[in-house]
């Protein structure tokens, strides 16, 4: 509680101090349009945010979204009637594929920015389902002062969530404009997570950053640009093949998958018109492969969570609840041979990063195979701590029975002879 506490504060002074020195600072040289990186205009029309949630987690999250139709600052259209019993099933086990659909639609009647939140969902498992949270703005961003004016009318807010970093050093953004952009969008990515906790249901969004996807709208094509898709820093490019239903020759998909702020896709389109996009045919396409491409960091700090309490030795007896966590998910991992996986938009996507041409975007070898190895050394080394633990306990009933027999035996001997 104690590190709760100093954490909260440290983050508080932390932000203040950015608002203050950088934020606010108009002396400070900034980026203040998109076109001073790219040599072009760049338009933002939506920004999408995805969860996981299990049959308990959708059925709270129905519960929430009917809440709002009570609060004149929305206009919910929902797919699902209210569960009056929380047992009712909104997840079924999917053997020949998984469905996707429309959830529930969210109008912001009085946001300046917000227009509407569109949620997807999609299974990807027998008994999980990616929510897609998708913020379509009333007017496309098209300016970096534009997130910077939201991030400063709601900068309160951003070191209450549990979810958001915070560093100790500032000097490090005082004179480097650059990095001072990136942060400013990660903040506008924190208040976006921080709507869906505050108005939604969450598990994993109020502790971690959850993964998201950006669709960039580029009028055209320039060196700049091209020499950023062609070569992404830390990150790695993908790029539709060629199709006769369409034509995606300019599409790149930008994958950020070691950033310390939550993986990222960056979908850019050269010159076209905006068109609905997100994840979720991924989701619904690669199932388990693409989930842990998504959450794979999530996924191992939840391990650490859990075991490093047995590693450390400071608990010795195994909990069931991780027990039985790691046998669900090495379960849902197996579950995947069940299903008849079409991979069409995973087969449909190539990848280079440096423009050396990689494998293709999703490769099961590098995730499913990686994360069961994981959680069966994890699961053999609980196993093997309950045996030791077993065996140690059936070592002191049997002391003690006996010493309690010894003392039975005297007490008897002792009575006999005072008799």
């Amino acid at each position: 509680m104690l590190r709760r506490i100093t954490a909260y504060f440290n983050k508080k002074s932390f932000y203040k101090e950015y608002k203050k020195k950088i934020l606010n600072n108009s002396e400070l040289k900034n980026i203040s349009n998109f076109k001073e990186i790219f040599d072009t205009n760049l338009y933002i029309p939506t920004i999408s945010l995805y969860d996981v949630l299990d049959n308990s987690g959708v059925t709270k999250l129905i519960k929430k979204i009917y809440k709002l139709k009570k609060d004149t600052n929305y206009k919910v259209d929902i797919s699902f009637k209210k569960p009056k019993l929380n047992r009712y099933n909104y997840i079924y086990p999917e053997f020949r594929g998984n469905s996707r659909g429309i959830f529930a639609t969210v109008e912001f009647e009085k946001d300046l920015l917000m227009r509407k939140i569109e949620i997807t969902w999609t299974q990807i498992n027998n008994e999980e389902a990616i929510i897609c949270y998708s913020f379509v703005f009333k007017k496309w961003i098209d300016t970096e002062t534009e997130l910077k004016e939201y991030v400063k009318n709601n900068w309160e807010k951003i070191y209450s969530y549990a979810f958001v970093p915070y560093y100790k050093d500032l000097s490090f953004y005082l004179d480097n404009e650059y990095k001072n952009y990136e942060l400013e969008h990660e903040l506008f990515y924190y208040l976006l997570q921080g709507i869906i906790v505050d108005i939604f249901y969450t598990e994993l969004g109020k502790h971690y950053i959850l993964p998201k996807s950006t669709l960039n709208i580029v009028e055209k094509s320039t060196g700049k640009l091209k020499k950023y898709l062609k070569s992404p820093f830390l990150c790695f490019t993908y790029v539709p093949k060629s199709s006769k239903k369409k034509d995606t020759k300019d599409e790149y998909y930008v994958v950020n998958s070691i950033d310390e702020h939550g993986v990222s896709v960056e979908k850019f389109i050269i010159g076209k018109s905006y068109r609905s996009y997100t994840l979720l045919d991924f989701f619904a396409d690669s199932t388990m492969e693409y989930y842990y491409q998504q959450f794979g960091n999530i996924e191992i700090s939840e391990l650490t969570m859990k075991m490093i309490k047995y590693l450390n030795k400071r608990k010795r007896n195994i909990k069931i609840s991780d027990h039985k966590w790691l046998i669900n998910k090495i379960r849902k991992i197996n579950e995947k041979k069940l299903y008849k996986v079409i991979n069409e938009y995973r087969e449909n996507l190539s990848g280079y990063s440096n423009n050396v041409k990689n494998k293709d975007y999703i490769s099961e070898s590098n995730y499913l195979k990686k994360f069961k190895e994981i959680y069966e050394d994890n699961l053999e080394y609980i196993k093997s701590i309950e045996g030791v633990n077993y065996n140690y306990k059936i070592y002191v009933i049997t002391f003690i029975t006996l010493v309690l027999t010894i003392i039975g035996i005297a007490v008897t001997i002792i009575l006999t002879f005072c008799i």
